[in-house]
């Protein structure tokens, strides 16, 4: 707040000026959060600060969700296949799983840090043919990772629609705690 008497930028919530000595006007409650309120819109926020602050936990948890799921079954495929390539009883399916895991693992790395959708999508059509080949091949069902993938497009959506708004409107939504 500017002091009227001598031009001095004294703190909100003083009652004299801390320069000439002068009384500063009062400020009523509802004038001072009508005023952190516009400072706070005309604030530009980074995406990282914005993620904080204004996404909704139902967002941040199918984002974590998804992740966990897929770093869990990449632990686990890859314990049984280096497990099976150390016994020396692998077969193609076995190294196919290998190799599949490694790259879900850098594209999960990609969705849960970075937000990509592309690795979200991507992770999702591997997971779904890979889900297809195991059935079929090995005859056993590893839709977990295709689970994972959806959580993450969903999360990774929902995140970019409110911070696309944001950059369209200038207008926050309402603050996360």
């Amino acid at each position: 707040m500017i002091c009227k008497h001598c031009g001095y930028d004294v703190p909100s919530g003083i009652e004299y000026c801390t320069a000439c000595g002068e009384p500063m006007p009062k400020i009523k409650e509802d004038e001072s959060g009508e005023n952190a309120f516009a400072k706070e819109q005309e604030a530009v926020l980074s995406k990282k600060e914005f993620n904080r602050h204004y996404v909704p936990y139902s967002v941040k948890l199918s984002l974590h969700a998804g992740a966990i799921l897929s770093y869990f079954y990449i632990a686990l495929s890859l314990y049984v296949s280096i497990g099976v390539l150390v016994l020396g009883k692998a077969r193609v399916t076995d190294i196919i799983l290998l190799a599949v895991s490694v790259l879900l693992a850098i594209l999960t790395a990609g969705f849960h840090i970075k937000k990509s959708l592309f690795c979200a999508v991507v992770i999702t059509a591997i997971a779904a043919l890979f889900t297809i080949y195991s059935l079929v091949i090995a005859h056993q069902l590893t839709v977990v990772w295709l689970c994972a993938g959806i959580l993450a497009i969903y999360g990774i959506y929902q995140n970019q629609k409110l911070w696309r708004a944001y950059q369209e409107t200038g207008k926050l939504p309402p603050r996360v705690h």
